[in-house]
């Protein structure tokens, strides 16, 4: 259960700092794989209500992806390898399925 909300809390950081910025950066030097730009994703005040209900909606199947991996990892880790585990997979997934 705590691995659970580990996911979530770990995980949704994670995908706040670098994983929405890589799915849906439209900087410059983006391209079809990975973007670029809206780290630490802030919205402007008129984009606020689309642009948060996208993360959290992506936050959910980045999460997912996690929490399916954490039923085999159970009793295989420590908590902070863990913990670990689910900041990146949560950051690293967004690369290939966020676009």
């Amino acid at each position: 259960m705590v691995k659970n909300a580990v996911d979530v809390i770990f995980g949704g950081l994670g995908y706040w700092m670098f994983g929405y910025a890589f799915s849906f950066g439209e900087e410059p030097g983006s391209n079809f794989f990975i973007g670029i730009g809206g780290f630490f994703l802030d919205a402007q005040e008129e984009d606020m209500g689309m642009v948060f209900s996208t993360y959290i909606f992506q936050l959910s199947f980045a999460t997912t992806a996690t929490t399916i991996v954490s039923g085999a990892m159970a009793e295989r880790c420590n908590f902070l390898a863990y913990c670990l585990f689910s900041f990146f997979n949560t950051v690293i997934f967004s690369l290939p399925a966020g676009e």
